[in-house]
C-alpha cells in the first residue's frame, strides 16, 4: 500500500470529523498503521497504553501523529531523572484543566527514567492522581525503554560496572503497570529507511 492509501485507512478508523486537515509528513507504514489501530482499541476502551521499545523506534512520534489524526489535545511530559513531584503536579494540574474542555491524551514520555515512578505508575494503573480520580476525558499513554543489560562483550570493551551495565539508564517498571505494556521491539530496516527519508 502507498502512504496515501495507508493514510486514508487510518483516517477511516480514527477521524471524528470530515473536515479536511493538512497533516505533517509522516513515515506511515503498514506496521505503524496496525499499531495505531490497536492503540485506538485500547484508547476507546479507556485502557492505558504503555509503549516499550528501543530508542528511535518511533514511540513518541506515533502517539503524537495519532493524536493529530484523532483530533484530540495531546499533553506530552518529557520525563528525566531530575523531574520532581512538584513538576509532575504542575503538569497534571494543567492537563486536568484542558480535559474539562474535551478529550485529552497525556503522554508520559520515557516514564522509567523518573525517580517518581511510583506516583506515575499509580496514575496509570488506578487513574488517580494524589488519591483523586482523574477527569474521565483523560486517556493515558507512557513510553519507556527496555530494562536490560549490555552483552558481556560490550561491558568488557567499555570497562564499565554496576548500573552502567544497563543499555539505558532506566528503572524497572512497577508490577502494577506491566499489564499495560506493549513491546514495540526494534524498528524494521525498511521502516527505518522510510523514517530517514522523511527527516
Amino acid at each position: 500500500m502507498t502512504t496515501t492509501e495507508l493514510l486514508i485507512k487510518l483516517e477511516t478508523i480514527a477521524r471524528r470529523s470530515n473536515e479536511e486537515l493538512n497533516f505533517p509528513e509522516y513515515a506511515l507504514t503498514t506496521d505503524n498503521l496496525m499499531k495505531m489501530a490497536l492503540i485506538l482499541l485500547r484508547v476507546r476502551a479507556n485502557i492505558p497504553v504503555v509503549i516499550c521499545g528501543e530508542a528511535g523506534c518511533s514511540k513518541t512520534s506515533l502517539v503524537t501523529y495519532l493524536a493529530m489524526i484523532v483530533e484530540v489535545q495531546l499533553c506530552t511530559f518529557n520525563i528525566h531523572a531530575g523531574i520532581g513531584e512538584e513538576t509532575i503536579m504542575i503538569f497534571m494540574n494543567d492537563a486536568l484543566k484542558k480535559a474539562e474542555k474535551g478529550e485529552t491524551w497525556i503522554l508520559l514520555d520515557e516514564i522509567n527514567t523518573c525517580n517518581r515512578l511510583g506516583l506515575l505508575a499509580d496514575l496509570i494503573s488506578n487513574k488517580k492522581f494524589k488519591n483523586k480520580p482523574i477527569h474521565p476525558n483523560i486517556r493515558l499513554f507512557a513510553t519507556c525503554n527496555p530494562y536490560r543489560y549490555r552483552k558481556r562483550i560490550q561491558i568488557e570493551e567499555r570497562h564499565v560496572e554496576n548500573k552502567v551495565n544497563l543499555v539505558y539508564k532506566v528503572k524497572p517498571l512497577p508490577d502494577q503497570i506491566l499489564d499495560y505494556v506493549w513491546d514495540f521491539g526494534i524498528i524494521k530496516p525498511n521502516d527505518e529507511y522510510k523514517y530517514i527519508q522523511i527527516m
